[in-house]
């Protein structure tokens, strides 16, 4: 039998909303590849690759911020402490980069009492 979490109304809405995080991600890797495809072409000097050094350190700091607000849910303090750095640098750098904070937070729903939470169970 499945948990009744599973099936119930708030349940299905988190795995949905887990969902849409995951399409998100997916689609903006789709446009970093792409994007790096067309800088490699055009990068090419005389047959050798050459790499953008500051743009891939940017986009690498750009996915740990993001990984870490989605490990959070959203919560900016906890993410600053997941990456071990000040909240008001993690802050700087969402703003710097433009990252929506709204896109990782998560709705637990909380119990409105003992008897729900036991139901939960």
């Amino acid at each position: 039998m499945l948990k009744k979490n599973f099936l119930d109304e708030d349940g299905l809405c988190r795995r949905l909303e887990i969902l849409r995080l995951l399409a998100k991600s997916i689609a903006l890797e789709i446009d970093r590849i792409v994007g790096s495809e067309k800088e490699n072409s055009s990068a090419e000097n005389d047959g050798e690759l050459q790499i953008n050094f500051d743009e891939q350190i940017k986009k690498f700091e750009m996915d740990l911020i993001r990984f870490a607000l989605f490990k959070s849910g959203g919560k900016q303090t906890n993410a600053a402490r997941f990456l071990n750095m000040k909240l008001s640098t993690l802050n700087t750098r969402i703003k710097k980069y433009r990252i929506s904070v709204a896109a990782f937070k998560s709705e637990t729903p909380k119990p409105k009492a003992e008897s729900e939470y036991n139901a939960l169970r």
